[in-house]
Formats: structure tokens, C-alpha cells, sequence
């Protein structure tokens, strides 16, 4: 019982607001092979081509709190996290796309308590920059005593543009996946289920950028060298409310896709 009622906490009990103030999300391409691990059974990867889609996402929100309480009593963090696109059923049976954790940065000690304690998201402590330097957004991660984990730009003055590496057909294209995605899914293997959360998100307009990433040491694991791994799009967004309900527990066979007919998801407006 104790367990049980232990593992009940890290399924996000509580419904929370923020605003993202600023947001930098780097959409990667990788073999699908490769991520399909990453991938837990009963859901399926996004797939675009032969690749699937791995979200590396820096966020800056502030007045983070519990949902109806007034934004005096939130605090502001700045988190950076790994992202899987996945395919999964919701509760009223339509298959949507959602993010599934890999692993999620921090840079306050406090979430990566609260954050541990009451998500299975794996937030670690890091050392975590952003700043606006002329048209540049700029995102530096790494180990609190040192090094660099991610180190990117975005030139944030112009707009619709694509890498030369990106499978996206076109903008449009590539607009679809211009996250967050109202879902983020984690799985509970202890329960043999699916913790879905749904998001809600104000005004929401992301901008496709230039950027030019020099560092991302997470695609240096071993899994993924000497494998086709390629920045597919980066959208930059400001000043969105968001906020997100309490999580759904759902059993592994309920949030399975198996049986799914081709073409069923149902895409949320971006």
C-alpha cells in the first residue's frame, strides 16, 4: 500500500499554471531504429520519413504554482527538457501526438525536488543560461560545477525557415510538430501504465528560426553515434500562458495504439 500510494505522487496530482516567458525548442531528427527504444511499448514513434523526432526543449517560466492560486506565490524556474514524439490513445479514444520524457534539467534545486517527487520526469540540477543578445536568443546548459551540455542560438528577427538538414517537406510541414504538444505522456512500468497530462496553452504563435546549435552533448551517447541525427526545425516562442491538469493513470492497454487505424490522429491546432 505504502508503495502504491508512493507511486500515486509522481502521477501530478495537482493541476499547475505558469507562463512560458521565453521558449527555444530544437526538433531533431534520428533513425528511428535508434529511437525506437525510447519508445514504450503500446505507443509508437511520430515518425516523418525514416526518422523520428526528438524534442530539446529550454524553457524560462515564471509564476510557476498550483492552478487558482495567485501568481505571487509562484516561483520562476528555467528548465531544459528531452522530449519523445509519441503516438498514444486518450481518454476519449482518439489517437493524439504527445511528448514522452527521456529526461528533464533545472536550475533550482526546489523543482528538482517537488519535480522528482511529483512527476516521473528525472529532473536533474544544471546550470542553465538564456539571454537576448540583438536578434540572438541564446541557451547555455551544462553540470552546475562546469562544462557545457547544450549551446545553442536562434536568430528570433525572422521567421519560417527551415535547416537545409530538415526532412519537413515545408513550413507548413514542420508547423505541425511546433510543440509543446498538448500531451505529455510518461510510463509507470510499476503499474504497467501511462500517465498522460493534457496542457492548455493561451496565444500561441511559434516562430520557425534560424539556429545554429554548437553543442548537444545528449545525441553524443553511445546509442545514437555514427547514426543519422539532423536538426529538423527550432521555433521560438514568448509571454503564452500555459498551464496543465492533474494526470490521467491509464492502463497500458487503454493508452495503446494497437488496432489504430493509418491516418487516425487528430491533430490540435498550432
Amino acid at each position: 500500500m505504502q508503495s502504491f500510494t508512493l507511486n500515486r505522487l509522481k502521477h501530478h496530482p495537482f493541476p499547475v499554471a505558469t507562463t512560458l516567458r521565453h521558449s527555444l525548442v530544437l526538433l531533431y531528427a534520428v533513425d528511428a531504429r535508434v529511437l525506437q527504444p525510447f519508445c514504450p511499448p503500446g505507443l509508437e514513434l511520430e515518425l516523418v520519413g525514416s526518422f523520428g523526432l526528438v524534442a530539446v526543449a529550454t524553457v524560462h517560466a515564471t509564476d510557476l504554482r498550483l492552478r487558482g492560486t495567485p501568481t505571487w506565490m509562484g516561483r520562476d524556474f528555467t528548465l531544459t527538457g528531452y522530449r519523445v514524439v509519441v503516438k498514444f490513445r486518450v481518454p476519449d479514444g482518439t489517437v493524439r501526438r504527445a511528448l514522452c520524457i527521456i529526461r528533464s534539467d533545472t536550475n533550482r534545486r526546489l523543482m528538482v525536488m517537488g519535480g522528482n517527487v511529483f512527476t516521473e520526469y528525472n529532473y536533474r540540477r544544471a546550470a542553465i543560461h538564456t539571454s537576448h543578445e540583438g536578434s540572438w536568443y541564446k541557451v547555455q546548459v551544462g553540470p552546475v560545477g562546469g562544462g557545457v551540455a547544450l549551446q545553442a542560438r536562434a536568430r528570433i528577427d525572422v521567421e519560417d525557415v527551415l535547416p537545409e538538414t530538415s526532412p519537413f517537406s515545408s513550413v507548413r510541414h514542420a508547423r505541425r510538430h511546433t510543440g509543446p504538444l498538448p500531451w505529455t505522456v510518461s510510463h509507470d512500468a510499476s503499474l504497467d501504465s501511462y500517465v498522460a497530462v493534457h496542457g492548455h496553452r493561451g496565444t500561441w504563435k511559434p516562430r520557425l528560426v534560424e539556429a545554429d546549435v554548437s553543442v548537444c552533448t545528449f545525441f553524443d551517447r553511445p546509442e545514437f553515434v555514427g547514426h543519422d541525427v539532423r536538426l529538423a526545425a527550432a521555433f521560438y516562442v514568448d509571454a503564452v500562458d500555459y498551464s496543465w491538469d492533474r494526470g490521467i493513470l491509464l492502463p497500458a492497454s487503454a493508452a495503446s495504439i494497437t488496432g489504430a487505424r493509418s491516418g487516425e490522429v487528430h491533430d490540435d491546432d498550432v
